[in-house]
C-alpha cells in the first residue's frame, strides 16, 4: 500500500512534489489518464457491489466482465 501511494505521489506530483496547483495543471494538461483511472475505480466499485448479487450462488464474474467490456467498448 505504501509503495502504491508513493507511486501515485510521484506520478501526480512529479519532481515538484504534491502541490494543489501543480496537480490541477497536470490534470488540465492531460486529463485522459485521470479520467481512465476514475472510470476504472468506478467499474471496480460496481463490480465489488454487484458481482455477488448477480452471481446468485453461481459464478457471475464472466457475465459481469463481459458486460463491462461491451459497455466500455461503445
Amino acid at each position: 500500500m505504501l509503495l502504491a501511494t508513493v507511486g501515485v505521489v510521484g506520478a501526480v506530483g512529479g519532481e515538484a512534489g504534491l502541490s494543489p496547483t501543480r496537480i490541477a495543471a497536470n490534470v488540465m494538461s492531460n486529463p485522459l489518464p485521470y479520467l481512465l483511472s476514475l472510470m476504472a475505480a468506478a467499474v471496480w466499485a460496481a463490480y465489488s457491489v454487484f458481482s455477488p448479487r448477480l452471481a446468485g450462488g453461481r459464478d457471475g464474474i464472466t457475465v459481469f466482465i463481459s458486460g463491462v467490456a461491451a459497455a466500455l467498448w461503445m
